[in-house]
């Protein structure tokens, strides 16, 4: 296991201790860990990683959505 996968676990782990419930999917793929999070609880996720004083994130890399209001 290489550094960066490593370093990526402790992330994970610490984010899913901060955020328990509220990740409903994550992947480690190209270099990149990725958490999902359902759209009512962005914002409070939001300011979470950037308040917490163990985690203290502040570059939003990606903030991606579906809408499937009107699909079938």
């Amino acid at each position: 296991m290489d550094m960066q996968t490593i370093n990526q676990e402790v992330i994970f782990e610490a984010l899913r201790g901060a955020l328990g419930e509220k990740i409903v999917d994550h992947r480690m793929q190209h270099g990149e860990l990725t958490i999902t999070v359902d759209a009512i609880d962005f914002l409070a996720v939001s300011r979470l990683l950037r308040d917490d004083s163990a985690l203290r994130f502040d570059t939003l890399m990606d903030l991606c959505g579906i809408d499937y209001s009107t699909f079938g």
